[in-house]
C-alpha cells in the first residue's frame, strides 16, 4: 500500500526525509546509475535497521507481558 508525502514526513526526522525524498519521481531520474545503487543500498541499510529496532521492542514488550500476568488457573472440576 502506498504511503503518502504527507505521512511520509511526519513519521521520518529531516535527514531520512531528505535521503526518501531522492528516490522519489522527478529526483530519482537525473541520480547516475552508481548514485543510485548506493542510494537504494543506504535506504535498506536503514530500513533493515529500523525493523531490527522494532522487532526488538515488540519482543521486549511481549516479555514484560508475560512477566507480568498471572498464572492462568485451572478450572475446578464439579462433582455431583
Amino acid at each position: 500500500m502506498a504511503i503518502s508525502r504527507k505521512e511520509e514526513a511526519r513519521a521520518l526526522s529531516a535527514d531520512e526525509h531528505a535521503l526518501v525524498e531522492k528516490s522519489h519521481h522527478p529526483a530519482v531520474q537525473h541520480l547516475a546509475d552508481a548514485e543510485l545503487a548506493s542510494l537504494v543500498k543506504l535506504l535498506r541499510e536503514r530500513r533493515d535497521k529500523a525493523q531490527t529496532e522494532a522487532h526488538r521492542r515488540r519482543r521486549e514488550c511481549a516479555a514484560r507481558v508475560r512477566q507480568r500476568a498471572p498464572a492462568p488457573r485451572r478450572p475446578m472440576k464439579v462433582r455431583s
